[in-house]
């Protein structure tokens, strides 16, 4: 007998929105990130929203960024969200600019696959975009040094014989030659 297997169809992905509330954070891990989930998802929420909302885009990367620049960041997205005792605002903060590093790269690599390589406009799924920002950022991804860059880095990339993920993998340990 075929049975049909019912399920609920998935709801479309909304846009991430900065949260109103505030979480006090009373322990954190040796790692950077607080003790509780709600504490980290909340670290990587508002990383997540830093990095695509509040940095300009043509920026090379948060390296280039004043320790000022960052202790701001840190001051005026994540404090008034996230509060930390004294003694752990420092490895609160490094671990929330390694987020945001990570972020930044991540959304610019989205934006330039999804959208600049194809030619589409951004501006209906990332409403934040300025027309402006966005003509700067295609100009700066469609010079020549930046693909030549592109190339290179996907060329090393696809001489990688080994998959990282190796948790789904199938990987056996051990090395097929």
């Amino acid at each position: 007998m075929n049975e049909e297997v019912l399920t609920k169809p998935r709801r479309s992905r909304t846009t991430t929105r900065w949260l109103a509330d505030k979480i006090t954070v009373t322990e954190i891990k040796e790692d950077g990130f607080p003790a509780k989930k709600n504490g980290k998802r909340r670290m990587h929420r508002l990383a997540g929203l830093v990095a695509c909302q509040q940095l300009p885009l043509v920026l090379d990367s948060i390296k280039s960024l004043t320790e000022e620049d960052k202790g701001r960041l840190f001051d005026k997205y994540c404090l008034p969200k996230l509060e930390f005792p004294k003694g752990m605002r420092y490895l609160a903060k490094k671990q929330f600019m390694k987020l945001i590093a990570k972020s930044f790269r991540t959304y610019k690599s989205h934006l330039v696959c999804n959208y600049v390589a194809k030619g589409r406009l951004p501006f209906d799924r990332h409403k934040h975009l300025k027309p402006k920002q966005w003509e700067d950022f295609v100009m700066l991804k469609s010079i020549d040094e930046f693909k030549a860059q592109s190339g290179y880095y996907k060329a090393i990339w696809q001489k990688n014989a080994h998959n990282h993920c190796l948790g789904t993998s199938g990987y056996n340990g051990k090395i097929e030659q």
